[in-house]
C-alpha cells in the first residue's frame, strides 16, 4: 500500500494513477501500429531521412514516483535534452536521447524549513522505426533501455525521508522507454518533431512500475536536422 509522507494510506490515488497510465500506454501503442506496419513493408527512397540526424527538444515531464509530490508539491516540470539517430538499414535507426529534469522546493520538518534540490538525468538507447519520406509529415516509434542518474543536493531525500541530508545523495535506476512522434518538415534537411515518451525505471534495482518508477510521461517539441 502506498503511503504519503505522514504515513496515511493513499491507495486510491495510486490506483487512479495506474489506470491513467495504462490507458495512455494503450493509446500510445495503438497510435504506433501504423508506423510498425509501414516499417515492415516499405523500402528506402531517395527522400528518406538522412543517415544521421541530430536535434534538441523540450517539454513537460511528469514523474511517476508516488512520494515525489509530498516533498516538491508537484510531479510536473520542464525537461530539456538532445537526441540523435543513425540509420542502420531503412527504416531502422539506432537512437540515443538525453534528458534532464530539475526541481526545487521547500519542506517543513520538526518546525524547520529545508530547501530541496532535485536533478534527474537519463539516457535512452534503443531502436527507432522512422517514416521513409522527409518531405512529408511522417511518424516514428522507438523502444529500448533507459538509464537514470538522480542527484539530491540538499534538504531531505525523497527516497529515504528524514533526517536531512548531510551531503548530496546519488541514486541510479534502470528500465525501459517507448515513444511515438511526428516529424513536420520545414525543409528537406530540417523538421519540427512532436514527441510522446514513457519511461519506467525502479531505483536500486526495485520494480519500476507506476508509483515506484522515477520515469514518467514526457510531452515535447523539438527541432531535428538530417545530415549525411
Amino acid at each position: 500500500m502506498v503511503k504519503d509522507i505522514e504515513g496515511k494510506p493513499n491507495k486510491r490515488r495510486a490506483e487512479k494513477v495506474s489506470r491513467i497510465g495504462f490507458w495512455l500506454v494503450g493509446i500510445l501503442a495503438a497510435l504506433c501500429l501504423p508506423a510498425l506496419a509501414n516499417a515492415q513493408f516499405d523500402t528506402e527512397t531517395p527522400s528518406a531521412p538522412g543517415r544521421l540526424s541530430l536535434g534538441v527538444s523540450g517539454g513537460l515531464f511528469r514523474i511517476s514516483y508516488d512520494e515525489f509530490d509530498a516533498y516538491y508539491k508537484s510531479r510536473s516540470g520542464f525537461v530539456y535534452g538532445a537526441h540523435g539517430s543513425l540509420r542502420i538499414k531503412s527504416p531502422y535507426h539506432l537512437v540515443v536521447k538525453y534528458r534532464q529534469f530539475n526541481k526545487t522546493g521547500t519542506f517543513s520538518f520538526q518546525r524547520r524549513e529545508y530547501g530541496l534540490e532535485w536533478r534527474e538525468r537519463w539516457i535512452n538507447i534503443g531502436v527507432r522505426y522512422m517514416g521513409l519520406d522527409r518531405n512529408v509529415i511522417s511518424n516514428y516509434f522507438s523502444f529500448g533501455f533507459a538509464f537514470f542518474n538522480i542527484q539530491e543536493n540538499r534538504g531531505i531525500s525523497v527516497f529515504t525521508g528524514p533526517p536531512p541530508l548531510t551531503e548530496p545523495k546519488i541514486t541510479t535506476a534502470g528500465g525501459f522507454f517507448i515513444d511515438f512522434g511526428l516529424h513536420y518538415p520545414l525543409s528537406q534537411w530540417m523538421a519540427v518533431n512532436f514527441d510522446v515518451e514513457l519511461t519506467s525505471a525502479g531505483p536500486k534495482g526495485k520494480s519500476g512500475f507506476e508509483g515506484t518508477s522515477v520515469g514518467g510521461f514526457f510531452f515535447g517539441i523539438g527541432l531535428v536536422v538530417f545530415l549525411l
